[in-house]
């Protein structure tokens, strides 16, 4: 399953969304991983030449990492995610 969490700063006239991150759940192997962020590519558009393991491993740590630090942030502060009406994606398709 892929979703979307984000942020919305300001209910008034310009919300924003951010954070917002693109992450991917797995079920079975009880594991997430963020795909992209609102100021990073997916790692295969992340590089221009073909990267390294190490490069990509560091790369995908950084947007991990991001996501632990954002959910213990919601959990220290008892933070509770509702279902909104659906709002169109801030990535734009990628092929």
């Amino acid at each position: 399953m892929t979703l979307e969490l984000s942020h919305c700063f300001g209910r008034d006239l310009d919300p924003f969304f951010e954070p917002a991150i693109k992450l991917r759940v797995y079920f079975d192997a009880q594991s997430t991983e963020v795909l992209r962020d609102h100021e990073r590519p997916m790692v295969n558009h992340a590089f221009e030449q073909p990267a390294s393991a190490k490069e990509v491993m560091d790369y995908k740590w950084e947007l991990n990492y991001f996501l632990e630090k954002w959910l213990n942030h919601c959990l220290k502060d008892h933070y509770k995610f509702q279902n909104s009406e659906p709002v169109k994606s801030r990535f734009p398709a990628l092929t």
